[in-house]
């Protein structure tokens, strides 16, 4: 799927559940390993390598692409997923 920010965002705003399944291990880890360290220990996790916020290595490759048009053609799943990019930067550009 998406690797993006978007994509974890769009994926994100519907989960009506949780996946609580990590809870008990992350609290004996952080009790093995105490909080300041388990934090630094656990930083970047999950992320891309060289992950940064203002990094380009973790966008949309065809983000121009999806905010050229004001519609998109295809399956239910993609045009909700173009839509929910469009409104996303907009309302991130209006912010700033």
């Amino acid at each position: 799927g998406e690797r993006s920010f978007e994509g974890w965002a769009f994926k994100a705003q519907d989960a009506e559940e949780t996946d609580d399944n990590i809870r008990p291990w992350i609290g004996g880890f952080i009790k093995a390993h105490g909080e300041e360290k388990a934090k630094n220990l656990l930083q970047g996790a999950g992320l891309p390598r060289g992950y940064a916020a203002d990094n380009k290595n973790w966008t949309i490759m065809f983000l121009g692409e999806i905010l050229a048009v004001n519609k998109t053609h295809g399956n239910d799943n993609r045009v909700a997923f173009d839509n929910f990019v469009r409104d996303f930067h907009f309302r991130k550009n209006q912010s700033t």
